[in-house]
């Protein structure tokens, strides 16, 4: 479990975009992500739902494999979209929609600059999927942990 207030992710493709009170244009180098609040319920619970589902759908599963060293080597918040995206209940579209969604709530581009509409769709998909499994694993994943 984690006691994070926040998280950061290294763009994997860096943009220009304006800084606040700056005319000129900078590379985008991370995005800073704090935990959720009542605010985003309904993005989080999206997240959180699907999160469940593909955690009783492998519980349920008498033959599935255990964690294996190799498994053991991917990062977390790279298993988990793996697993979402394996899982016939989850939807996606939606689920990355919602975390769009989210981000633009939350994120801060380069710890400063509140995402916006247009900054959030400068984002290439494997920062999305990224931001969204590190969000995941750092905020959904010890809720759960929390209440075992």
């Amino acid at each position: 479990m984690t006691d994070k207030t926040e998280i950061t992710h290294d763009l994997i493709k860096p943009f220009n975009y304006t800084p606040k009170n700056s005319g000129e244009e900078v590379e985008a180098q991370f995005v800073a992500l704090p935990e959720p609040s009542v605010n985003q319920l309904l993005a989080c619970s999206t997240l959180k739902q699907a999160f469940m589902r593909v955690i009783a759908n492998n519980a349920q599963d008498d033959e599935a494999p255990s964690d294996t060293p190799e498994d053991s080597s991917v990062p977390m918040h790279e298993r988990i979209i793996n697993a979402l995206y394996a899982s016939s209940d989850t939807d996606m579209g939606k689920l990355l929609l919602s975390a769009k969604e989210l981000f633009k709530s939350v994120g801060l581009l380069d710890g400063e600059k509140k995402m916006t509409a247009v900054l959030v769709d400068s984002l290439c998909i494997q920062d999305l999927e990224q931001m969204t499994g590190k969000y995941m694993e750092n905020f959904i994943l010890a809720s759960v942990l929390e209440g075992q």
